[in-house]
């Protein structure tokens, strides 16, 4: 689990709150016994293919009339790791095959498992072999309300084309295209044109453009102070569909105008009296996809100031993890304190001279970052072993 637990805690005791079985999740009193696995297969096809276009629960440790029971005496319970070693080794058309998460949490002083199937765009799954199951090939299961497709048939046609527009992205409104095509950045050509700046267009659909503009100003941020070449500029960066705007925001060239890249959001901090202003990206965000499409490692002066750029800039999941940092940070004042006074050699210091304490902030800021991801991935690693002795 990552730092959504309590969200996550939270939003499985609404499921069970309920009282009722849903077309994203479902209930079991009990792990899937051996002779059973047919059963849970089943059960993660039709999770994996429901039609919420969102992550699907199994709850394991509540019973028919929804009350927690809980898995801490099931002998059978299972890791992350021995489901996705269950699933890789079954034949799925075109080797897709489900993502899986097992997460353990506390309700009523009951441990409940939950079967987390991640959404993504590979549906419709489905398998080309039999498997030695009641499951057939070339079927395809789905959920919906409450109920799973029988192993006997196949979904509904209009449920079959619904997973098929979602694997071609035909259901995404045209922010969500947008953000799909930008993943795929060796598709898009780049047209030159000095009265609007750069425009680039996705080549199997032209009508989506990038358009990049120059701004004037001199405005400079830390981040430039550290690039080979502190000279950089700064752009405006709009998404369009035809002529619709999608998205827009600032850019910034790094490094003598070498490395475009986004500017980085800002967010605050208070410390000793004091605010600090810090640069994030967040990966769920379309301006991190973004980030992606304008950076080219295979370069090696892009590389270097992506690198230098990376080194004070946070990157964080989503906006909750960044939630739980500031307060992660607001609780271990202390240790920032370390961390500014630990940065005081760093190389890159002793050649800018000017805003060196807000440079020293950010940076103290990063390496403080790593500690905090440092103690999410210990405790991480103390629930799975906790699992695995249960096991």
């Amino acid at each position: 689990m990552n730092v959504s637990d309590k969200n996550f805690t939270e939003e499985i005791l609404d499921l069970v709150n309920s009282g009722r079985e849903g077309s994203y999740w479902d209930f079991k009193r009990e792990w899937y016994v051996k002779e059973k696995s047919g059963d849970m297969l089943h059960d993660i096809i039709c999770m994996a293919n429901n039609i919420e276009n969102r992550d699907a629960y199994i709850i394991i440790g509540v019973d028919d009339d929804f009350n927690i029971c809980g898995v801490e005496n099931d002998f059978n319970r299972k890791t992350t790791q021995n489901i996705t070693d269950f699933l890789s080794n079954k034949h799925f058309a075109g080797d897709f095959r489900p993502v899986v998460e097992v997460e353990t949490i506390e309700i009523r002083e009951h441990k409940i498992d939950v079967i987390c199937v991640k959404n993504n765009e590979y549906v419709p799954y489905y398998l080309t072999d039999r498997e030695k199951s009641e499951l057939f090939p070339y079927h395809i299961y789905t959920r919906v309300q409450d109920s799973n497709t029988p192993k006997d048939k196949s979904a509904d046609l209009i449920h079959i084309e619904m997973l098929w527009k979602k694997r071609f992205h035909l259901l995404d409104s045209p922010l969500q295209k947008m953000k799909y095509f930008l993943s795929q950045k060796r598709e898009w050509c780049t047209v030159a044109s000095s009265e609007i700046g750069t425009v680039r267009y996705y080549k199997y659909m032209p009508e989506y453009t990038i358009k990049v503009s120059e701004l004037e100003g001199d405005a400079i941020e830390t981040f430039m102070l550290t690039q080979m070449d502190a000279h950089g500029a700064w752009h405006d960066i709009f998404l369009y569909y035809h002529q619709t705007m999608l998205y827009q925001t600032i850019g910034v060239s790094l490094d003598g105008s070498q490395f475009l890249t986004v500017n980085p959001t800002t967010g605050s901090l208070d410390y000793q009296n004091i605010t600090i202003f810090y640069h994030y990206l967040c990966r769920d965000s379309i301006k991190f996809t973004l980030y992606e499409f304008f950076t080219n490692d295979e370069n090696s002066r892009e590389y270097l100031a992506n690198k230098n750029y990376m080194d004070e800039v946070l990157f964080f999941n989503n906006d909750d993890e960044r939630k739980d940092f500031e307060s992660y940070f607001s609780r271990h004042l202390g240790d920032y304190k370390e961390s500014i006074k630990s940065v005081k050699d760093d190389a890159h210091r002793k050649i800018i001279s000017q805003m060196q304490d807000e440079y020293d902030y950010r940076l103290a800021l990063k390496k403080f970052q790593q500690d905090y991801f440092t103690e999410l991935q210990s405790m991480h690693t103390k629930n799975v072993n906790l699992k695995s002795t249960q096991n």
